[in-house]
């Protein structure tokens, strides 16, 4: 895939307004030193933040909304015809999430028609982390901060505009039909933008230097299943989801049916395994009655079971659970925890 190219700020704004005549365009927006996916429009186009680490949400807010009808019983409803979406701003961390998402939601023999349909129209532009916030940790999880895939086009931050690595078949389509926007990067752009990674890669080792990890995480999951360590961990929880909320590759959801205006709408939110009522079958069984049984659910969830499944971990390391969690629990810390208990365990034994 072609890469490498120029684009400067002012013809990329130039391009964003034509690109919103025909798209829905997300990208993110600063909100009382705050950075959040917001719907862009001709007026605030001149507000979108380039330089920045991930926003509070995530990509999946977008794609996946947290409370949508997805039928209605009864209607006789044409379907509405799909507008383009495009993301801009997809960081590292969220393009691996939506990957995650792809092989839940897309594969196995199973399609979410619903997800598909929206992820099947949408163009997605990732830009480097420029910068970190004190949670993030996607390098200890084998991720950088900056796409390296599962996005159509990169642009790392430069003086005047961006340097664009085109990462998909779609993304070279894209760049074939606007081709005058863009020139060949100088020798020098292309190395500032490797400079500003290595700058953030620098920045991200200084701040997870307590949590260098001897075990991979997912044998250190597997080996500590029995542990007491795990009620150590959740003893200030207050099941609150937040974490589950804020992940940016959770996918549980729920149904619920409504009578409304004489039909019947099913609607889909977003669930979270944290909450005591997650497990909880007809006749009031609960495989999972233990808070303590549900952190450690979670946190096979994104290091052992999808490590088996998806040949990857669902954690990606964006620290929204370690930024949303009003118990202050860190899952850096609590891996680290866990691997201490792993290797007392083995001691013992």
């Amino acid at each position: 895939m072609a890469g490498n190219y120029f684009i400067n700020l002012s013809d990329f704004k130039v391009l964003l307004e034509k690109l919103l005549e025909t798209s829905q365009v997300f990208a993110p927006l600063k909100e009382n030193d705050r950075v959040y996916y917001e719907k862009i429009s001709k007026a605030n186009l001149d507000k979108i933040v380039y330089d920045t680490a991930r926003p509070v949400d995530p990509v999946k807010s977008v794609l996946y909304l947290a409370r949508e009808v997805i039928a209605k019983y009864f209607l006789e409803e044409g379907r509405k015809e799909r507008i383009p979406i495009m993301i801009l701003g997809v960081k590292a961390c969220d393009a691996a999430a939506l990957l995650a998402y792809d092989k839940v939601m897309l594969e196995g023999g199973v399609e979410d028609p619903v997800y598909k349909d929206r992820r099947s129209s949408c163009f997605l532009i990732g830009t480097d982390c420029d910068s970190i916030w004190p949670t993030c940790f996607c390098t200890k999880v084998g991720l950088k901060p900056y796409p390296e895939g599962n996005v159509d086009l990169n642009l790392s931050t430069v003086e005047h505009g961006f340097v664009v690595d085109i990462l998909s078949p779609k993304g070279q389509a894209f760049f074939d039909k606007f081709p005058y926007y863009f020139r060949k990067a100088t020798i020098e752009e292309m190395a500032d933008a490797r400079n500003e990674r290595q700058k953030t890669l620098s920045l991200l080792q200084i701040s997870n230097n307590d949590f260098d990890y001897k075990v991979p995480i997912h044998e250190t999951i597997k080996g500590t299943l029995n542990s007491p360590e795990w009620k150590n961990i959740t003893r200030f929880c207050v099941e609150c989801g937040a974490c589950n909320i804020s992940c940016p590759s959770c996918t549980c959801f729920m149904f619920q049916d409504l009578a409304t205006s004489g039909h019947y709408e099913r609607t889909r939110y977003w669930d979270a395994c944290l909450k005591g009522s997650y497990g909880r079958v007809a006749g009031g069984a609960n495989s999972r009655l233990i808070l303590s049984q549900r952190y450690n659910n979670r946190l096979q969830c994104k290091f052992d079971y999808s490590f088996d499944r998806l040949k990857m971990y669902t954690c990606t390391g964006c620290g929204r659970c370690i930024e949303a969690c009003p118990a202050k629990i860190d899952m850096r810390k609590a891996i680290k925890d866990l691997e201490c208990a792993l290797a007392f365990s083995a001691k013992l034994e």
